[in-house]
């Protein structure tokens, strides 16, 4: 029995679709929370930090880097409450309210430039006090940091995106085996 193949149009929307929800999705959404890098080098007494965000854990996709650093702090966004059904009158005393997450950045200041790391608001104390036990210890280095924007998005919703990509891969990966072995 011959093979049908489906029209080419036909399979390029399926490929353009399946690119979109097992690739393109799972960076917008790594990209809107990712995780960072970060490393804070002491070189002749000069404190220099480079944060790298990233997708998929791995991919740099924005690198920023602060020559001298003289200073840290953080900065706090506290989650807001809002009705979330789109459906009846807002004054609808059964209608549940919901609160968006807090975000939370570590700003590393250097002389006229600063940057900001994403840091879940759980882990931004612990990271703060890191940096600024590293550059009141001249002893140190080096401080190498890798954070969250958010650990329930960035990691976890993250993560089992990122199994669609390599589905996804795994399934490109197939096709031109199967291709070639047609071949031979």
């Amino acid at each position: 029995m011959a093979e049908k193949n489906a029209p080419l149009l036909q399979r390029l929307f399926a490929h353009v679709m399946s690119f979109g929800i097992c690739v393109a999705m799972p960076a917008v959404v790594m990209m809107i929370m990712p995780v960072a890098s970060t490393t804070l080098v002491r070189k002749t007494g000069v404190v220099s930090a480079t944060t790298s965000r990233k997708v998929f854990f791995l991919i740099p996709f924005q690198t920023e880097t602060v020559s001298q650093v003289i200073g840290v702090d953080d900065q706090y966004i506290a989650g807001t409450m809002s009705k979330s059904t789109p459906s009846g009158p807002k004054s609808e005393p059964m209608r549940p309210e919901t609160r968006s997450e807090d975000m939370s950045w570590l700003v590393i200041h250097g002389k006229g430039e600063s940057v900001e790391v994403p840091v879940s608001p759980a882990n931004i104390d612990s990271m703060r006090r890191k940096v600024r036990d590293f550059l009141e210890d001249p002893a140190q280095t080096e401080l190498n940091l890798f954070t969250v924007a958010n650990w329930k998005i960035s990691v976890i919703t993250a993560g089992l995106l990122c199994i669609l990509t390599l589905i996804y891969l795994g399934s490109i990966v197939w096709g031109l085996v199967s291709l070639f072995a047609k071949k031979r």
